[in-house]
């Protein structure tokens, strides 16, 4: 079973998966299944930018600078051995998503820990499920806004990676140097999947209305 199917059970349950290993040599990942929505982020190595060509981000396996140029705040990212995730976000047709405070993962600056599967959550009562967690006024409140707008029907619980960005000249910045506590020189050359998750819009403490974009990443 792939395993995205997670990705789609709508449960009340918030409860996270055990983090990925690291990524096994020789996977056969360089299909390319969904358009990638990379426009709001600049990567760069050594001092040069690279450019997304054939739908990939190629990078050396060495430290390198992702950098978010959109409106939003709060940008947070999550990498994925699979394109499961990207691939399902792509299907949902929906701009923007609801999501929770919570999602950010604690992490050391230049490292971004490798993502954990993502629990989508649509219809009053899925809604009601994500949002219970957040806040006993939270469920009427997210039910009465996504009654307003009709689109903003799916929430997402996606943790994700977003204390090393700091704010640089023309956006936000993070550097990174490995990937769960292990540094991009020891592995193997790969593909990995990026999730975007920034925050359009605050609306307590614990919701936010987000946008989200899709990279494909070859390390070689």
């Amino acid at each position: 079973m792939r395993l995205f199917a997670a990705f789609l059970v709508i449960t009340p349950l918030l409860a996270g998966c055990a983090e990925a290993p690291p990524p096994p040599p020789d996977r056969p990942s360089a299909q390319i299944t969904y358009p990638t929505r990379c426009d709001a982020l600049r990567f760069t190595q050594d001092g040069r930018d690279i450019a997304e060509t054939a739908g990939m981000i190629r990078l050396a396996r060495a430290p390198f600078t992702v950098t978010y140029h959109g409106p939003d705040s709060q940008p947070a990212i999550a990498l994925f051995l699979t394109d499961d995730v990207n691939l399902g976000l792509t299907r949902l047709e929906r701009a923007q998503l609801w999501g929770s405070a919570g999602d950010f993962m604690a992490h050391a600056p230049d490292d971004v820990p490798m993502g954990r599967t993502p629990r989508l959550y649509r219809g009053e009562a899925g809604l009601a499920a994500f949002a219970r967690p957040i806040g006993h006024e939270t469920p009427a409140l997210l039910r009465r806004l996504a009654a307003e707008i009709p689109a903003h029907d799916t929430a997402i619980a996606a943790p994700r990676a977003g204390g090393g960005f700091e704010p640089v000249p023309g956006g936000q910045a993070a550097t990174v140097k490995s990937i769960s506590g292990r540094a991009l020189a020891s592995f193997p050359p790969m593909i990995l999947h990026l999730a975007l998750f920034t925050t359009a819009k605050r609306v307590n403490d614990g919701l936010l209305l987000m946008n989200w974009g899709t990279c494909r990443l070859s390390f070689g």
